[in-house]
């Protein structure tokens, strides 16, 4: 009788109760999950990323045009300062007028060029990222990660954690 007494009590402390008769069963609290952890290298997913590529030529290609410009400027700069020597005191002043004009507009052309640049990178890359961010989130529940870190916040890790391939396998399916 003790026993029964004192099985009761560890049952009851395990919220647990014993079965009888009709009654049915108690649910029994499912064991945790375990879980699993991986890494994506971000950088190496940009440079083997299609799109990112292709993103990357295309700003490329656009900052060429911008120094075309810039050097169709500074050459007509150049010009003017090799002509103004040869020209009357009232035509050199008037030419010395235009060349500073012209070098400030060409400042501004290129600081402008620059923070066009800057904010083209920066939305482009904002749109890459959300994009590999939301494939990591796919990637991951596929494969049963619980969580996903970027490879730079991690002090140590297993290659076979790496979930980078896997990750730009899927990106560039995908494009």
């Amino acid at each position: 009788m003790k026993r029964f007494i004192m099985l009761a009590a560890l049952l009851g402390l395990l919220g647990l109760r014993p079965v009888r008769g009709e009654d049915a069963p108690a649910a029994v609290p499912a064991a945790p999950a375990a879980v699993k952890i991986g890494y994506v290298n971000l950088d190496e997913v940009m440079r083997g990323f299609g799109k990112a590529e292709k993103m990357l030529a295309r700003l490329e290609s656009e900052m060429k045009e911008k120094e075309a410009e810039t050097e169709k400027l500074v050459a007509e700069i150049k010009k003017l300062k090799a002509e103004k020597d040869l020209l009357s005191s009232d035509a050199r002043m008037k030419a010395e007028e235009e060349i500073l004009e012209k070098t400030m507009s060409l400042k501004r052309f290129r600081q402008d060029v620059e923070e066009s640049l800057e904010l083209k990178i920066s939305s482009e890359r904002k749109k890459l990222e959300k994009e590999i961010r939301d494939t990591v989130q796919v990637k991951a529940k596929a494969l049963g990660y619980s969580l996903v870190f970027l490879d730079e916040m991690v002090l140590y890790k297993d290659p076979a954690l790496d979930l980078t391939k896997e990750v730009l396998e899927e990106l560039n399916k995908n494009n």
